[in-house]
C-alpha cells in the first residue's frame, strides 16, 4: 500500500535557460507522473533563484542569521517537504553549481539557532534523478549526494539514472521510463 500525503520538493539543478527542458528534468517529471493526488509536488529551479554566495562562518562567528529572500523561501520549502528529489545532471563528474551552492548553505542552516535543520532533515527522504553519458562516470556524484543524506541521517532512496545527451535522448529510452515509473513509489 502506497504511503499518502507526502510532500515532494523537486530541486532542478540544471543551468539550462528557462523554457528548455533537459533529459534529467524530463526523467524526473516522468517519475512524478506516478505520484498520487495526495502527494504534493513543488518544483524549484535552483539556477533561477537569487541565492547569495556562501560565506563559511563556522569557525569565526559560529552562528548564522536566518536566511532572507529566495534562500529563506528555499529553506521553508525544504523544511516543509517529506521527500527531497535532486534533479541533477552530471556536470564535469559532479553536481551543477546551483545545487552545490544550496548544499553549502546547509552548513549555515545547521547553525541558525531558530532552525532545527538537522532534526528536520533526519525525518526526510532524499532521492537523486540524474543523467549522463556514462553510468560509471556518474557514480562519484551519486556517492556525494548519498553521503550528504547519511551525514544528516536522511533516508537515502537511491538514484534514478538514464543516459543523457542532447535534449530528448532520455525520452527514447524505454528502460529509463520503466524505472522512472517505480522510482517515487
Amino acid at each position: 500500500m502506497q504511503e499518502t500525503g507526502r510532500r515532494f520538493l523537486f530541486l532542478v539543478a540544471s543551468t539550462r535557460e528557462p523554457g528548455v527542458q533537459g533529459n534529467t528534468e524530463w526523467l524526473a517529471r516522468a517519475a512524478a507522473q506516478r505520484l498520487t493526488s495526495d502527494d504534493a509536488q513543488t518544483w524549484l529551479h535552483l539556477a533561477w533563484l537569487q541565492l547569495p554566495p556562501f560565506a563559511d562562518l563556522r569557525h569565526s562567528r559560529g552562528e548564522y542569521p536566518p536566511p532572507q529572500g529566495d534562500l529563506q523561501r528555499l529553506l521553508e520549502h525544504t523544511m516543509a517537504a517529506t521527500d527531497l528529489v535532486f534533479v541533477s545532471p552530471v556536470y564535469w563528474y559532479s553536481i551543477p553549481a546551483p545545487l552545490k551552492l544550496f548544499l553549502d548553505h546547509w552548513s549555515a542552516f545547521l547553525r541558525v539557532p531558530s532552525v532545527p535543520f538537522k532534526a528536520a532533515m533526519a525525518a526526510k527522504t532524499l532521492r537523486l534523478v540524474t543523467t549522463s553519458g556514462d553510468r560509471a562516470k556518474a557514480q562519484p556524484m551519486i556517492d556525494s549526494v548519498r553521503l550528504c543524506a547519511e551525514f544528516l541521517g536522511m533516508r537515502w532512496h537511491g538514484a534514478l539514472w538514464a543516459r543523457g545527451g542532447a535534449p530528448g535522448t532520455t525520452a527514447q529510452d524505454a528502460a529509463a521510463a520503466a524505472q522512472a515509473a517505480e522510482f517515487l513509489a
